[in-house]
């Protein structure tokens, strides 16, 4: 046997094998835990810009320290120059006497969108999705939050919002 047939049938053997173990890998799966929307706009276009709740719902855990992963989509728009951005901040009350938390990376500077240079808020429209993986550590019904806050304090406007929790 030549060892160009030889190697041609090893190259053969090893990619059967190769693809023998492909089709046995078992994918990973979600169960989704909650989720929720809401098409309707919410904006703010008077100072003085607080902290403003867009959207909640509430999720059921059945052991303890159970891993979430939280997913936020909206579309997006803040008035002004390129450096001004609306902070999203994911908040998650757990059942029982752990205090609310934000849910990290969601609880530092997290731009959801920011300014394009013009002065209104209705201009530069983006859809963007903020997400977050934590533990829980108790189990039961738990909220979790979604809060924006313009910075500096500007006109803004999100719509067509959806939060959904998976483990």
């Amino acid at each position: 046997m030549n060892s160009n047939l030889k190697s041609t049938k090893v190259l053969l053997g090893l990619l059967s094998v190769l693809l023998g173990l492909c089709l046995t890998v078992e994918q990973a799966s979600a169960d989704m835990l909650a989720g929720v929307t809401n098409i309707n706009p919410i904006q703010d276009t008077a100072a003085p810009f607080p902290t403003t709740q867009v959207i909640a719902t509430t999720f059921v855990t059945t052991i303890l320290n159970q891993l979430v992963d939280v997913k936020y989509n909206a579309e997006c728009s803040i008035g002004g120059v390129a450096t001004n951005w609306l902070n999203t901040d994911i908040v998650i009350d757990p059942a029982g006497t752990p205090a609310p938390f934000l849910c990290p990376p969601s609880n530092s500077d997290n731009a959801l969108c920011s300014g394009n240079g013009t002065a209104t808020h209705n201009d530069g429209w983006v859809s963007a999705v903020t997400n977050c993986v934590t533990r829980i550590p108790t189990k039961g019904v738990h909220t979790v939050r979604v809060r924006v806050t313009p910075v500096p304090g500007v006109p803004w406007r999100i719509d067509d919002q959806s939060l959904k929790v998976e483990n």
